[in-house]
């Protein structure tokens, strides 16, 4: 029988995978959206004012013209070039047959995009509806993995409690100074300026009181519902409270509380991440088939999911279906449906300053 990717959802709930599958039968209810690989890290594009867009207009009006010129003056040498390419492509595609794996070129996958100084934050706030979702993950869910609690904060492995004590590095102050200017609080004001609520929500704090990050690398050896849910996720640290100014010494924070929560994208950038073997009752995990066997037959273009979502069994697998994120990608396209999103936790952690931290020094 062919197994459909929008079955894994009815997959994961009888795993016992419940956020796992609400997460999935998110995606696959929204309208069309792949995800800008800059969303990921919380980037957008830098708006153009319209006279850099009139600049940039007559600079491509005269960069057509010089490859209309440059075409006509070096024809005999581009029908060389073009013909030696178009042997050398049939050649790799006879032996590797890896047509079956290019993406649609009329499509972006998130390979690329532009380049770091026309990137600006992006405001949690702006996203539309379907573009987030903060009602399903929790933290207590997260933390109830015990690998979730050690976390990748500055090159090091430390504790998720730690947090509340390391947040305070160089960059992490420089950007709690960038917020409280971006919130109108100016540098040796006398008067006390409050930032952020413990009422805040995990984007609101996103937008307002961000101040450093840590990161949860997923285990793929390991098969559970957080792999299942989330993969990678990133854990962000939000700080409320009030400035003061004291004469001869400057401008401080005095930090009420340390916000700790996750932010996730949910996407499928990166076609041939292998997303685990997959039939009707469960995802396989690496003990239980002959995962070399697999991957080997993968890398050859031996892949069993086809653009309309019907599989068929592989040899090496009976049943079982070896899933990418291009198997997803092709679901949009040719079923105009999924649509990615990013995912914010719907409680946030709250712990108090450590003893010292309490009152942090601001370098403005």
């Amino acid at each position: 029988m062919p197994f459909y990717i929008n079955e894994i959802p009815d997959v994961m709930k009888g795993m016992g995978w419940n956020i796992a599958a609400a997460l999935m039968f998110q995606w696959f209810s929204n309208p069309v959206y792949k995800m800008p690989i800059e969303m990921r890290s919380g980037k957008k594009e830098r708006p153009l004012p319209p006279e850099e867009l009139q600049r940039n207009h007559e600079e491509v009006v005269k960069s057509i013209r010089k490859y209309e010129e440059d075409k006509r003056k070096y024809k005999k040498e581009i029908e060389i070039a073009e013909r030696i390419a178009s042997e050398r492509e049939k050649n790799r595609k006879s032996i590797d047959d890896l047509d079956m794996w290019e993406p649609n070129r009329s499509v972006y996958y998130g390979e690329e995009r532009t380049v770091a100084e026309d990137l600006v934050e992006l405001d949690p706030m702006e996203l539309t509806p379907d573009q987030y979702n903060d009602s399903i993950v929790s933290m207590q869910w997260y933390l109830g993995f015990p690998r979730a609690r050690d976390i990748l904060f500055n090159g090091k492995v430390i504790g998720i409690s730690e947090l509340r004590g390391a947040w305070a590095t160089e960059n992490g102050v420089k950007l709690l100074v960038r917020r409280l200017m971006k919130a109108g609080w100016k540098p040796n004001q006398k008067l006390s300026f409050s930032l952020g609520s413990i009422n805040m929500g995990a984007r609101q704090l996103d937008s307002i009181c961000q101040v450093n990050r840590a990161d949860h690398s997923d285990n793929r050896l390991v098969v559970d519902e957080l792999l299942g849910a989330l993969g990678t996720c990133t854990i962000k640290i939000a700080v409320v409270g009030s400035t003061s100014w004291l004469p001869f010494m400057g401008n401080f924070f005095n930090v009420k509380k340390i916000g700790i929560y996750l932010r996730d994208t949910y996407d499928f950038n990166g076609l041939h991440e292998v997303l685990g073997l997959w039939d009707k009752s469960k995802c396989y995990s690496f003990g239980e088939v002959p995962w070399k066997s697999i991957l080997d037959s993968y890398s050859m273009g031996a892949q069993i999911l086809f653009g309309d979502g019907k599989t068929r069994s592989n040899v090496l697998t009976g049943n079982a279906v070896l899933v990418t994120n291009a198997e997803f990608r092709r679901w949009q396209d040719v079923k105009q449906q999924g649509g990615d999103f990013v995912v914010y936790s719907k409680d946030v952690l709250w712990v108090d300053p450590p003893k010292g931290g309490e009152r942090i020094y601001l370098p403005a």
